[in-house]
């Protein structure tokens, strides 16, 4: 094989395949993404750029990933083997949220989307008073003597 068709097939090697993506809640509205960081040109070298996405509903962001909302402030990739971290914040309130993430490379050749990790944030604080417990008062009328 000569060097330019060497170089050629490097450059239509997708990313390895997928890292399993894990999520952590760190607080009522941030939460910590961790995954395996993979290969460039299929196992070595160190990808381009992560593309994370998400949506409300777990089944579009299978069926349409590139169409779904993207994540920005993604980290730098490391070289495969390491672990990625990076942490959403201002995530809303209660409400269910889905996301995945690929990695791509320069040209851009896109590898395979992770696994799919559900976020829900916690549920507010109850601040409703708890009911009054204590017992009513009893009242004896007696007869008054006149």
């Amino acid at each position: 094989m000569s060097a330019c068709a060497a170089l050629l097939t490097l450059l239509v090697l997708p990313p390895a395949p997928r890292a399993a993506a894990r999520l952590t809640v760190t607080s009522a509205d941030s939460a910590m993404f961790a995954w395996g960081a993979v290969g460039d040109d299929s196992l070595w070298g160190t990808v381009a750029r992560y593309d994370m996405r998400w949506s409300y509903d777990s089944l579009a962001l299978v069926a349409a990933f590139s169409s779904a909302d993207t994540v920005a402030g993604l980290p730098a990739p490391l070289p495969p083997g390491s672990v990625e971290i990076f942490v959403l914040h201002g995530l809303p309130p209660g409400r269910d949220r889905f996301y995945a993430l690929r990695a791509c490379d320069e040209v851009p050749n896109c590898g395979r989307v992770s696994n799919i990790v559900h976020w829900r944030a916690p549920a507010p604080p109850d601040t409703t008073a708890p009911p009054d417990t204590t017992a009513p008062a009893t009242i004896v009328l007696e007869p008054i003597d006149q």
